[in-house]
């Protein structure tokens, strides 16, 4: 629009305004004469506007035009009030102050983006060393594993050696003198002061180890030898006896643990204050193989082996692998013993194992944390209460461990032999490389920001040529904001009247298409949609062709959604709202009927559930594209593609596929059948791989009664309505959509679909709404009240 135009609009407006109604009409009629674009657009101004209510239109600001030349300008009039109030203040700085505010933000982002990407690396490099804990967990379960079934074949191998077997055998003798006793745990063993018994003895710590102490029972667990006259009056643990007993007898050989070694003896082990780590093996006669006895070896250097075993499974400088039992006791000698003795948790003479609880002290022990509670009263670290509680694998977050350290760790419990295994790393070695990653990260940053100034300079001194070069991106009377949608023919954006500052949808045609039976289809959809006006039919404000060759329909903008898109929130619609819906489309296409119109593509996607003026469920038809005229006069006047077969197959009468140029509004009223067919149930009338087989189905299958299809409850007379509507002959459906809405007036009245059941279904919906349509504006939902949505009957 030039400005010469804009002028001659406002100044018949304003003159108009401070005349008396029945002044008015005239004086426009005589100020446009024949121009009748300039008197609808001054006509429009007076029915939405008073003279205080018009505001001339602000130009582009500069900021828009460097940064956003090739999208459609955003006007600053759709922001908030806050945003609103910051664009009016960007203006008054002028290009300069805006291209140096821009640089600022931009730098504020980038130092934003550096922490952002370091937390991520960091985050990535944890991830990586928790994988690493998890594969050195699998490496040291698998070696633990291996020594502990060589230690129990190793056992069993020795002890079936003929002269092993030899010396045992008298030992086991039935008639073998045994104190009695009310507990056969606690009877007396025979005294090892005979011959035989020392020679065993020199037999067995042959084989065993020098260090190695024995205790032989039967099968009734009777101590019928032993190196230990402690273990003579100490009963058999109730645990050991109840599980590993049996085990024992069964024929399985079990490594015993320096804990379950304390429980079967105590802690002074034959008088040597060491901890042991012991096998029991069966004993079986060599003839018929049946267990006749057990005995126990334990040793004080198989837990040298297992500390010097972990050992190698530590990582790093500060990496920790130890076993532990299910009281939270390190069963493993520590790697920060020492660290320990300076902090005063160990005593200097005293093993690490069986004498240290791994506890969490709430803080750093190493940083001079002291704790408040006692020791022993807070909790486990995290990786010993998974392992325990059988979350076996590496611990998602880092805990502090036993000094109070911060580690990233995992852990696993071993059920067969009661006890777990650990291995961690402080977080802060393991995070080290990120010191490296974050001075790589800072300078890349500073770069940028670099590069970012001199593109800022050099996009300041275009702009100065570029804001006196530069026009008002304006299609016609609207200023164009988002794309909304894209189709076959053109682009639809989000606009606004430039002085109506009215939302509007234009759709402009793409220039590569612009050609005779392009422009006369556009035209022709525009005008047979001008021609309506019913509530539910979208209106069209304006169409024309721009001075650069843009052809341009400025039409209703809507908010809502397709039903195509409600029913992927619902699948199916409850009887009153689908009642509500069909009863409006029906009315809309009733007018068009009336006038000879047939729409030619009613569909769900076609009809859109929209909120208008603070009402939910107003129903629109869409798209008026395909539309013809019934009258056989006109029939020269429709373009080629009306005499084609167009459309959607599963929405098209039967006689459409046969002579789709002689349907009439029987055609539309099919399409109506198939839409409420879909509403109630869910699901499609036909459905079909191909296009030929709903062709085929929709010309010969009968369609199925709603009702025999419906999760829900049809009313009779509207299973007969839908049934009429989707008959093969069109003699036998009602002849226009008219028909339909008397027929469902009655049934809306019966079962009506409120305005608080159709507002409650918006707002509970609202998330799901959001994701379907990504220009969706929340707002629109203030204008509905606040309405208690569990007191809404309804709603499916």
């Amino acid at each position: 629009m030039s400005e010469e135009r804009q002028r001659k609009i406002k100044e018949v407006f304003f003159e108009a305004c401070n005349r008396d109604e029945a002044e008015r009409s005239r004086f426009v009629r005589e100020a446009c004469g024949d121009d009748q674009a300039l008197r609808r657009e001054i006509e429009l101004l007076l029915a939405h506007h008073s003279e205080a209510t018009i505001i001339p239109a602000r130009r582009r600001s500069v900021v828009d035009r460097i940064f956003n030349d090739s999208k459609p300008s955003r006007s600053h009039s759709s922001l908030g009030t806050v945003s609103r109030a910051f664009y009016r203040w960007a203006l008054r700085l002028g290009l300069s102050g805006q291209l140096a505010l821009g640089a600022a933000v931009a730098i504020v982002v980038l130092v934003g983006m550096t922490f952002w990407l370091r937390g991520h690396i960091a985050d990535v490099i944890e991830r990586s060393s928790v994988a690493e804990l998890d594969t050195l967990l699998n490496a040291a379960d698998t070696s633990v594993t291996n020594w502990i079934d060589s230690r129990r074949h190793q056992a069993q191998a020795w002890v079936a050696e003929p002269d092993v077997q030899a010396q045992l055998k008298p030992l086991l003798a039935e008639d073998r003198v045994v104190a009695p006793a009310t507990n056969p745990a606690t009877a007396d063993p025979s005294p090892l002061n005979t011959d035989a018994d020392e020679r065993i003895v020199q037999t067995l710590r042959k084989r065993a180890g020098s260090d190695a102490e024995f205790v032989l029972w039967d099968r009734q667990a009777r101590s019928l030898f032993t190196t230990a006259p402690v273990t003579a009056t100490k009963p058999i643990p109730p645990k050991i006896f109840a599980e590993s007993f049996p085990r024992v007898l069964a024929g399985e050989s079990l490594l015993l643990m320096p804990h379950q070694c304390e429980q079967l003896a105590g802690k002074d082990w034959f008088s040597l204050g060491k901890p042991l780590i012991g096998v029991l093996v069966p004993i079986r006669k060599t003839d018929e193989g049946e267990v006749t006895g057990i005995l126990f070896v334990g040793l004080p250097s198989l837990v040298d082996t297992l500390n010097t075993m972990l050992a190698k499974f530590r990582p790093q400088a500060t990496g920790e692998a130890y076993a532990f039992d299910r009281n939270g006791r390190m069963l493993s000698e520590s790697r920060f013993r020492d660290q320990l003795i300076g902090l005063g948790l160990l005593k200097a003479e005293d093993a690490t194992v069986l004498n240290f609880s791994l506890r969490d002290p709430c803080g750093d022990l190493t940083r001079g944390h002291k704790s408040v509670d006692p020791y022993f009263a807070h909790y486990r670290p995290q990786a010993i209460m998974r392992a325990v509680n059988g979350l076996d694998g590496v611990v998602s977050e880092s805990y502090r461990d036993y000094r109070g350290v911060t580690v990233l760790g995992a852990s696993r419990w071993r059920a067969a032999d009661d006890f777990g295994l650990c291995v961690e790393i402080e977080r802060s070695e393991a995070l080290s490389a990120l010191h490296y990653t974050g001075i790589m990260v800072v300078i890349a940053m500073v770069l940028l920001v670099g590069t970012f100034g001199a593109i800022v300079w050099s996009s300041w001194s275009n702009a100065r040529l570029r804001h006196r070069l530069a026009a008002q991106p304006l299609i016609g009377s609207y200023l164009l904001d988002i794309q909304i949608g894209e189709g076959g023919m053109g682009r639809v954006y989000r606009a606004q009247h430039a002085l109506l500052k009215r939302p509007t949808a234009v759709k402009i045609i793409r220039p590569d298409l612009v050609n005779d039976q392009t422009l006369a289809w556009f035209e022709r959809e525009v005008k047979l949609a001008a021609r309506l006006s019913h509530p539910n039919t979208i209106e069209i404000y304006d169409y024309g062709r721009t001075e650069n060759g843009q052809f341009y329909c400025a039409m209703e903008y809507l908010r809502g959604l397709t039903l195509s898109q409600v029913l992927l929130v619902d699948g199916y619609l409850p009887l009153p709202r689908a009642l509500h819906i069909l009863y409006q489309a029906c009315a809309s296409l009733a007018e068009a009927h009336d006038l000879g119109l047939i729409h030619r593509d009613v569909k769900l996607h076609n009809l859109m559930l929209c909120l208008i003026g603070g009402e939910a469920d107003f129903v629109k038809v869409l798209d008026f594209g395909l539309a013809k005229q019934s009258d056989p006069e006109s029939a020269s006047d429709t373009t080629r593609s009306s005499r084609s077969l167009v459309g959607t197959p599963l929405y098209m009468a039967p006689e459409r596929l046969k002579a789709p140029y002689s349907t009439d509004a029987r055609g539309d009223v099919y399409s109506i059948g198939v839409v409420a067919f879909k509403l109630l149930t869910g699901r499609d009338l036909f459905t079909g791989d191909s296009d030929l087989e709903l062709f085929n189905q929709t010309l010969h299958q009968p369609a199925p009664l709603t009702s025999s299809v419906a999760r829900q409850a049809i009313p009779p007379e509207l299973d007969r309505i839908v049934a009429q509507c989707l008959a093969k002959d069109p003699d036998e459906r009602p002849r226009t959509a008219r028909a339909i809405a008397e027929a469902l007036e009655s049934l809306v009245m019966l079962h009506p679909w409120k305005q608080t059941a159709a507002a409650a279904w918006w707002r509970i919906n609202r998330d799901r709404i959001r994701d379907l349509s990504p220009h969706w504006d929340d707002k629109v939902l203030t204008a509905l009240a606040p309405i208690p949505v569990k007191s809404v009957p309804g709603l499916p």
